[in-house]
């Protein structure tokens, strides 16, 4: 079935599913905000397990199941929408004039539409606001158009030893959307453009687009192998239809002297990662909310999967947390959590930089917690669920159905516009750095180190350049220069209150380039002049 595209400024999420074996033996009693009457309320013979693909249907849930579910009429033959009857006297004229008004119908849910088993709503007192919740049919959403391909050189392989290699398309790929990464590196995979990264784990990264769909970004993933034969993979990988389905095609490379000689291919069907599908497991039921206080947002689901998809989705759909995301803080959040043994495994998803928090629920059900505000906000959102009562939950269905479940913010955020351009503009808002950008953008936690420093966020036809500084008495303006254009001088402009000032200037992705610092008076100060690795020829 279809999935709706995402709005500009919406960032886009997957689920990490989760794996039955990865946290030993489960135990729930103790589980924040749970006691033995929920427990109990929670029993094997609740409504039908379902599957939910994308956090997409949070913003359109007609749209989503509009491939499978159709509304009911009020008087369809549903229990809770019987026909209106009247009764006519035998002398009554043969018509009956139209009254001054019709009734109102209360809403109701679709003809088939699943109401358990209940998900997850803020406990009392905590600030979320559930603004949209769904129950699915099982297999209902998962629509493989593309197959990935993954290849390994053993039954051992994790995603950081043995061999492996992924092909898939980029988030929102089929777009031609693409997330700016920090750190990316411009290369050639033959005589197509391509952006290469390396994660901190040394997982490594070409994003590339391919001739049969230039508007297609293409991603091949990988550990353990030449650099060389992972850009050989990238400079001739095709598609090739079977039935159906479309799948990569990498025959050639996997014979005697082929860049991926050697590996073996692993079975991939059911086992979706395509970015506007992410149907990484079988969801039964989920939450989407948001804090209005502070603007995030986040998803609470529950979801199985089976453990050959598990191994695939730790290969490359998710990562560990970077070690700048383990703070002290989320650390203690973990410990307080094992405590009242909640055991927490903590994930980033990468194709969209979200943190997936994932513990045991109930039989082979875990609960999924999701959202791009970080790993804290994350944990501290886990304190603050509980499980929805069955009444409670099918009222939210029926307010999600009926568009009735909005939330009200009840703050302005605090908003620093670092620059605007005709096609693009950049901003800090409520602590998280966004880049908008005509067919790219970032969306991440405003990090930044000491002094002066820069960071570059990249995708294939695109390159921006933050400029921050931590010393605000000293730089406050910078000139970029790049053979054959002219220098851009941009302003650094302070985050309110912090001291720190920031910008963000976009460079032609080809070309080198240079950056001189200057003060408050015009007079030139030290700083970096470029970002390691800004081009490779």
């Amino acid at each position: 079935m279809g999935t709706m595209p995402p709005n500009r400024g919406e960032v886009e999420i997957e689920f990490l599913a989760p794996r039955g074996d990865a946290f030993g033996e489960r135990s729930t009693a103790d589980f924040v905000g749970l006691d033995d009457q929920d427990l109990a309320d929670w029993g094997d013979d609740d409504a039908p397990r379902t599957r939910w693909s994308s956090v997409l249907a949070a913003m359109g849930v007609v749209g989503l199941l509009a491939g499978g579910v159709v509304a009911a009429e009020p008087w369809s033959g549903d229990d809770a929408a019987a026909a209106p009857t009247t009764s006519v006297p035998a002398s009554a004229p043969t018509t009956v004039p139209r009254p001054a008004s019709v009734p109102a119908t209360e809403p109701t849910l679709p003809r088939g539409q699943p109401t358990g088993p209940a998900g997850f709503v803020p406990t009392e007192g905590s600030r979320q606001q559930v603004v949209w919740a769904m129950s699915f049919e099982p297999g209902s959403t998962i629509w493989q158009a593309m197959a990935s391909a993954v290849l390994v050189s053993g039954d051992d392989v994790t995603r950081t030893s043995g061999r492996w290699l992924a092909v898939d398309l980029a988030e929102g790929g089929r777009q031609g959307y693409q997330r700016l990464r920090p750190g990316g590196v411009r290369i050639a995979a033959g005589d197509r453009p391509a952006l290469l990264t390396i994660s901190a784990d040394g997982v490594v990264r070409i994003e590339v687009r391919v001739p049969e769909e230039p508007e297609s970004v293409v991603v091949v993933t990988g550990f353990g192998l030449d650099l060389a034969a992972m850009v050989a993979v990238a400079a001739e990988v095709g598609f090739v239809w079977e039935g159906n389905v479309r799948r990569f095609d990498l025959a050639a490379l996997q014979t005697d002297g082929g860049a991926l000689a050697g590996l073996t291919q692993v079975p991939t069907d059911g086992v979706v990662t395509e970015p506007m599908v992410q149907a990484l497991g079988d969801t039964v039921a989920v939450t989407q909310l948001v804090d209005p206080v502070d603007g995030g947002w986040a998803l609470a689901a529950l979801q199985r999967i089976d453990a050959a998809a598990q191994r695939i989705h730790d290969l490359f759909v998710t990562a560990p947390l970077a070690p700048d995301d383990l703070t002290l803080e989320v650390q203690r959040r973990l410990d307080d959590l094992a405590r009242r043994s909640v055991v927490v495994e903590l994930r980033e998803l990468v194709g969209s930089g979200a943190v997936v928090a994932r513990m045991p629920w109930q039989g082979d059900l875990d609960l999924v917690v999701a959202s791009a505000s970080g790993p804290t906000a994350v944990l501290d959102l886990i304190g603050s669920l509980r499980p929805a009562t069955a009444v409670e939950w099918e009222q939210l269905l029926i307010d999600s159905w009926a568009g009735e479940l909005e939330h009200v913010d009840t703050r302005e955020p605090e908003r620093t516009v670092l620059a605007v351009r005709g096609t693009w503009s950049a901003e800090v808002v409520d602590g998280t750095f966004l880049i908008s950008a005509d067919g790219s953008g970032v969306y991440e936690p405003f990090r930044y180190g000491r002094g002066p420093q820069l960071v570059e966020y990249r995708s294939i036809d695109q390159a921006f350049l933050r400029i921050t500084t931590t010393f605000p008495d000293e730089a406050r303006s910078v000139i970029v220069a790049q053979e054959g254009a002219e220098p851009q001088t941009a302003r650094l402009v302070e985050r309110r209150g912090t001291g720190v000032l920031a910008t963000v200037v976009e460079l032609d992705p080809a070309v080198p380039y240079s950056v001189t610092w200057f003060d408050h008076e015009g007079q030139p100060v030290e700083g970096p002049v470029d970002a390691s690795g800004a081009v490779i020829p």
